[in-house]
């Protein structure tokens, strides 16, 4: 059975690089799907992936608004690809360490701590986007890996070459997991 994977935000960074790797790691028979919010720069990241095997197809899929976070975007699909799901498939969110508590300022900490559901994660995360737009929230993103370095990790664990269940729910780098707060 041919297997499908799609990429949202990949017309660059490391959604494109996550493509391009698994463009190139899956068979012939496989089809990867780059998605995003603009046409010509689909075309243009589906041009600049260069010896894939499997077949890869742009699609436009808007996964945010312009009033949301990223992270509204994530839970919008997971809810829409979770039902559908194959029974050997996988939704793998990827999520940078700089998502974890330990880069943002201490005062938005307890803003994350102890959340019970999906729904009070989404709250919570449409308050710090108005604190990052406010000025109260600051990070600094220096140190963090260039997009291709990033994807090969996450291209094994698609690809089951990490076992997915030593790090279900868990935040990894690699094949280090690491702690979501400070």
């Amino acid at each position: 059975m041919s297997r499908i994977a799609l990429a949202t935000g990949a017309n660059q960074g490391l959604g494109l690089a996550l493509v391009a790797g698994l463009a190139q790691r899956l068979d012939r028979d496989d089809v990867v799907y780059l998605t995003g919010r603009n046409q010509q720069r689909l075309a243009a990241a589906a041009a600049s992936i260069n010896g894939s095997r499997a077949k890869v197809r742009t699609e436009l899929l808007d996964v945010a608004t312009v009033d949301s976070a990223n992270h509204l975007g994530t839970t919008r699909t997971l809810r829409a690809f979770a039902p559908i799901l194959r029974d050997s498939g996988r939704l793998i969110v990827v999520a940078s360490s700089l998502g974890t508590l330990h880069w943002l300022a201490p005062v938005l900490h307890e803003r994350f701590e102890d959340l019970p559901t999906l729904a009070a994660v989404d709250e919570v995360t449409c308050a710090w986007r108005d604190a990052v737009r406010d000025g109260s929230a600051f990070w600094d993103v220096s140190g963090a890996p260039t997009p291709a370095q990033a994807a090969v990790p996450l291209i094994d664990l698609v690809l089951d070459e990490i076992p997915l269940d030593t790090y279900y729910g868990q935040l990894i780098r690699g094949t280090t997991v690491l702690p979501w707060k400070p």
